[in-house]
């Protein structure tokens, strides 16, 4: 099967590709803002990337109006 997550099915990407990877594991995400306050997140869109040293990766999108979610750090949560 392929699916055209680009074309037609584009609005529905993010549905479709969360429903086929199951289970999903689930990241609490922390951030502090420049201000310094602190946010947590829960993050279902991540990746085991290595492992020595471990790499978890995660890509925090945007909102539908195209704003940045609360989980983008704008700078290291520890310098």
């Amino acid at each position: 099967m392929e699916l055209d997550l680009e074309g037609k099915l584009a609005d529905r990407a993010y549905p479709i590709l969360a429903s086929l990877v199951t289970p999903r594991p689930i990241a609490f995400v922390t951030t502090i803002s420049p201000e310094g306050r602190v946010n947590a997140a829960a993050v279902q869109l991540l990746q085991l990337l290595g492992a020595d040293p471990p790499i978890l990766a995660f890509a925090p999108g945007d909102r539908e109006d195209g704003t940045p979610k609360d989980n983008r750090a704008k700078r290291p949560a520890h310098p």
